[in-house]
């Protein structure tokens, strides 16, 4: 298992409703604008998509991009590539108590299981887990999976 940057608060398990599947990631720029509600508890949602495919050329494309090697298989970072317009609308959902403009992303943990392989295709699910105080305001944990139960 290989791992990178460790998040400095514990996580709580997750309580999400029910999941809403998305067919393609939504524009992230058509996305920038909405506002979202002031205050209130994180929505319980998760957002999936399933059967993403792993394509060899994006992949070696955002490599180069970012800076890493795409040598053997799917650098570490990807998965992120994969589930952040996921994020996105997670965060710019009507019932996130925070206006998107705004955010700032503090940081990432990232736990590998087994390499992925160009070619496979990935689920990946997004999902608020919960908030923490920050020097600067209120932090939220969001959580971005590609369940192995999905993949063998």
């Amino acid at each position: 298992m290989r791992t990178a940057a460790a998040l400095t608060c514990p996580i709580a398990p997750p309580c999400v409703a029910a999941p809403t599947w998305v067919a393609e990631a939504p524009s992230a720029g058509a996305l920038a604008w909405r506002k979202g509600r002031r205050g209130g508890p994180l929505p319980r949602h998760v957002r999936v998509r399933q059967e993403v495919p792993l394509d060899a050329a994006h992949i070696t494309r955002d490599a180069a991009v970012c800076g890493v090697s795409p040598a053997h298989d799917v650098p570490l970072t990807y998965p992120h590539r994969l589930g952040f317009p996921l994020q996105r609308m997670l965060t710019t959902e009507r019932a996130v108590p925070y206006p998107v403009i705004g955010l700032v992303h503090l940081g990432h943990a990232i736990r590998q299981h087994r390499p992925l392989t160009p070619g496979e295709c990935a689920r990946v699910e997004v999902r608020p887990r919960r908030r923490f105080r920050h020097a600067r305001g209120q932090g939220v944990v969001a959580i971005l999976e590609r369940p192995e139960r999905m993949h063998g």
